[in-house]
């Protein structure tokens, strides 16, 4: 049946965008706009053979694993599995979906670099998955603006692209579909949208189930995304809260929380700046997707905010797990992030990233503003450690008043959700001499040079239209909308 939500965007097309034009957000400033952590890492592991993986034992699948969101939505748990990280033991009951990343797409609409999508080995995927109740998204990435103008500004590629697609999603068993597209261009801003809605028509017609949600930027530097009609016509928005600093610049958190000394943009900005721009609405289709990842910079010494010597390489959850100076991390509640500094070999360090109950601090902060859900970069990376998760499934019980102790469980009956309180301070602040630190046995991950500038009073994200599609244009959306099942 028609959701009101459809006919509300319908009639946003119609008659609100001529006169929102009127009232454009100014855009960011950057020198240039920053590639993504999703784009570094493919890059890095483009030569990696895709590991073989053996099933997880299945278990019984329940529809009452979490709690509903603050607005009673079905609350989303999301995390990207790489082709990479295909062997991951996976955390089954601390999932709702799945993002198998992923497959290519170039600027014609062909589909390349599949990754092993639709072969023997990932249809198991698909039934271990669906063995512990969680979706499959097949996710297609292109991070190139010029083949991404050539795909969405031209009609032809967009349908060649949406057929292409729908095969796979029927190829493969996919529950839905993720659009990673980034270093988008303000060019291609309205037909992003028009590519959502037509890719939702054809998906009505063979697998009406299937969800479509997109990989949005924690900045948009360019204005190139339009927020409220992004997350009008499709499912939800995974927002990749993360790479606020990178290797290659000062170090600093890898996903704060608030602004702080390390500047305005945090995961707070970006929250504020999608509510701003998509309305206040928009918190129902809002994921935060938060890092099983930091970064540790060679310094000049223990002070912080520190100097860098080099550049900052990646330190996943997994591999500080052995570390002998685990205990010692310091935990900034501005932050919301932990950080360690060491003097190893005579070289001092410091060391930003979340665990375990860092990342449920920003779980529970999320879920009391109302947001639809929580997402990570990445499965495999978070080791399926239960002090890493355990955390986290304390932060949603918190947040939505869920009255059980674990994802899986019978539920019983929920209470009246409640506004979640910031977590205490975890630890004092602590500097720690380790010569003993065992870097060697890290395999360097260079990441994505996603830096926000420093702003005293905050810019919007912002985004210029340069132009709007002729009547025929906007009734040919009106259609598509409403074929749009919600």
């Amino acid at each position: 049946m028609l959701g009101f939500r459809v006919i509300g965007v319908a009639i946003f097309w119609v008659l609100l965008v001529p006169a929102a034009l009127a009232s454009q957000r100014p855009k960011a400033w950057v020198d240039e706009v920053p590639r993504s952590f999703h784009a570094w890492e493919l890059e890095n592991h483009r030569y990696d053979i895709r590991p073989v993986r053996t099933p997880q034992p299945h278990e019984p699948s329940t529809s009452t694993r979490f709690p509903s969101t603050l607005s009673g939505q079905d609350m989303i748990s999301y995390g990207y599995l790489p082709y990479w990280e295909f062997d991951a033991e996976i955390p089954w009951s601390e999932l709702t979906h799945l993002g198998y990343f992923s497959v290519g797409v170039d600027g014609t609409g062909e589909l390349i670099n599949d990754h092993g999508w639709g072969s023997d080995a990932q249809l198991q995927l698909v039934e271990e998955a669906h063995s512990h109740g969680v979706r499959v998204d097949l996710v297609i990435t292109l991070f190139n603006a010029n083949q991404l103008a050539s795909l969405l500004n031209n009609e032809s590629h967009r349908d060649h692209f949406v057929a292409n697609l729908v095969d796979a999603v029927v190829t493969g068993n996919a529950d839905g579909v993720n659009l990673d597209f980034e270093l988008l261009p303000v060019q291609a801003r309205s037909s992003l949208v028009s590519l959502v809605l037509e890719l939702g028509a054809a998906l009505e017609e063979v697998a009406p189930e299937t969800q479509i949600s997109l990989a949005m930027p924690a900045v948009d530097w360019d204005g190139a995304y339009d927020y409220d009609l992004l997350s009008a016509s499709s499912d939800f928005l995974f927002i990749m809260c993360y790479g606020y600093h990178w290797g290659g610049g000062p170090p600093g958190p890898n996903a704060p929380l608030h602004g702080s000394v390390f500047g305005d943009y945090s995961i707070e900005w970006t929250i504020n700046d999608y509510i701003e721009w998509g309305g206040d609405g928009i918190t129902d289709r809002l994921v935060i997707g938060l890092p099983s990842y930091g970064r540790r910079w060679p310094t000049t010494g223990p002070e912080i905010p520190g100097t860098a010597l080099e550049n900052g390489v990646v330190r996943t959850y997994r591999q500080v797990l052995d570390w002998p100076g685990l205990s010692s991390f310091t935990f900034d509640p501005e932050l919301g992030e932990f950080y360690y500094v060491d003097q190893s070999d005579g070289t001092w360090h410091q060391l930003f990233i979340d665990l375990g109950e860092s990342t449920a601090t920003k779980v529970e902060y999320a879920l009391g503003r109302g947001l639809r859900g929580y997402g990570f970069w990445a499965l495999g990376y978070d080791a399926n450690d239960p002090a890493y998760w355990s955390p986290i499934r304390d932060a949603v019980h918190t947040a939505l008043g869920f009255s059980t102790g674990l994802p899986g469980e019978d539920t019983g009956s929920q209470v009246e959700p409640s506004q979640a309180d910031v977590y205490e301070s975890l630890s004092t602040d602590t500097v720690v001499s380790n010569d003993e630190l065992d870097t060697d046995s890290m395999a360097d991950i260079e990441g994505a040079p996603m830096t926000p500038r420093s702003s005293s009073g905050g810019c919007s994200a912002g985004i210029p239209v340069t132009g709007f599609a002729p009547l025929s244009g906007i009734l040919g959306v009106l259609a598509l909308v409403l074929r749009r099942k919600w």
